[in-house]
């Protein structure tokens, strides 16, 4: 069950709406959208300062761009624990 708490919802009658989820859901995806934004920040101003670059701007479509590629990249489980690996250990790299 990948959101139980969505299925959780969808459970509980509310009389005239049907589904309690849909009442939950902007606010989990203002809470979503917040914490990816502040990820895309993060990154950006990294990598604007490894670069010595005055504004972070710049690095912003890079940041994006990489992020997707990267979203798309494992298609399979073990791929995605070398991701994993990788990423966890380049922390400690930029730590």
């Amino acid at each position: 069950m990948p959101e139980p708490v969505i299925y959780l919802l969808r459970s509980i009658p509310l009389g005239t709406m049907d589904r309690a989820d849909f009442l939950f859901l902007p606010i989990w995806l203002i809470s979503i959208f917040g914490a990816i934004c502040g990820y895309y920040y993060t990154a950006s101003y990294g990598i604007s300062y490894l670069f010595k670059q005055k504004h972070h701007k710049k690095a912003v479509p890079y940041v994006v761009l990489a992020s997707c590629i990267i979203a798309y990249l494992p298609q399979q489980k073990e791929k995605l624990e070398l991701i994993s690996t990788i990423s966890n250990r380049s922390a400690y790299f930029f730590s």
